[in-house]
């Protein structure tokens, strides 16, 4: 792989268990004012600092603990639900009670609840879990797309109550993230977007950008989740949404820029490939997915995140492919059926 790949600093290591709730304290405390030590921990103290600290990824990755990205799983779903259930019957409340325990203004009220919902995984970020279910129960999850009334709407409760989100989606029935989404991502800038094909001299711009942002922040440049997209967004003086410089990067740019020039086509051989190698891969699961070893050198120079990208395309090929499992996916379209 080009060695433009990765933007990381190399550090030392020490060995360090954490036994007790002050020392995990201690241990954040020193790890996040010496970044340049990556700590190296044992399985036990990772999953019990994983599940009982508010911390950020970018203090995760820092500490050098392993946790598990992108969509959760079916399974992980179903542990969630059952687990609370569970801490609803163990301390006799009623639905009422939960639904407090969920949407309190400050999760860290109710640091008992959201820890027993982080143990039952032992996989995800404390923080992490408790957006997961804040979305995943919300009463307005489910609400429509966006119309030109809704975006007026917005503009009006934005200018009453600022920043706000939790007043301003009660105000709309939506989620108080979904408000802030659509004001951060569309509203606030949408006079000053532009449409459209994307000039060289953006190109350029998008990568400049982030090439130093993945540098000052010890990133790593191949992977998305760990790029702050709407401080690219800003950088970009606001010309483009942080979605559109996501896709851009993700769908073109980032491949393009490991292999310092063009990047070859992508062909219908390449798509067989692609879904054969998942096919034999045996997971159950689309999360469960280590794209990363998929490709290998004789195939093609494809990244993961490009490799995820092209997988997500075929699957809009399938009809209902929202409601079949992942194996179900391999018995439709020409593509998927020539693999039988």
């Amino acid at each position: 792989m080009n060695n433009r790949t990765r933007n990381k600093n190399k550090r030392g290591s020490s060995k360090i268990s954490v036994s007790d709730d002050a020392s995990i304290s201690h241990l954040n405390m020193v790890q996040l004012t010496e970044g340049d030590l990556a700590v190296d921990l044992d399985d036990e103290t990772q999953r019990t600092i994983l599940t009982n600290r508010w911390l950020e990824r970018k203090a995760l990755d820092k500490l050098g603990i392993k946790y598990k990205k992108g969509r959760f799983s079916k399974e992980e779903k179903s542990k969630l639900a059952k687990a609370m259930q569970d801490y609803q019957r163990i301390n006799s409340l009623s639905d009422d009670d939960i639904k407090q325990l969920i949407y309190g203004r400050n999760p860290k009220v109710h640091e008992n609840f959201w820890k027993y919902m982080a143990m039952a995984l032992g996989t995800r970020p404390l923080k992490t879990v408790s957006q997961h279910i804040q979305r995943r129960y919300h009463p307005f999850n489910y609400t429509g797309a966006w119309n030109p009334e809704d975006d007026n709407e917005l503009i009006k409760l934005v200018k009453i109550h600022h920043h706000d989100w939790v007043t301003i989606g009660n105000e709309l029935g939506r989620m108080g993230t979904q408000c802030r989404d659509r004001w951060r991502d569309y509203v606030q800038y949408k006079n000053d977007k532009l449409r459209g094909r994307w000039t060289k001299e953006e190109e350029q711009k998008l990568i400049n950008i982030i090439v130093e942002i993945t540098g000052q922040n010890d990133a790593d440049i191949s992977l998305d989740w760990g790029i702050p997209w709407q401080q690219v967004s800003s950088l970009m003086e606001n010309t483009r949404s942080p979605n559109q410089c996501r896709a851009k990067w993700v769908k073109e740019l980032r491949l393009q820029y490991e292999l310092d020039g063009p990047v070859p086509k992508w062909t219908s051989y390449d798509s067989y490939i692609l879904v054969q190698k998942l096919y034999e891969s045996q997971y159950d699961d689309e999360t469960s997915v280590d794209w990363s070893g998929l490709n290998d050198e004789k195939w093609g120079p494809w990244t993961p995140g490009y490799l995820m990208n092209i997988w997500n395309h075929l699957k809009y090929t399938i009809k209902d492919f929202n409601i079949k499992s992942f194996r179900g996916l391999f018995l439709y379209s020409p593509t998927f059926s020539r693999i039988n």
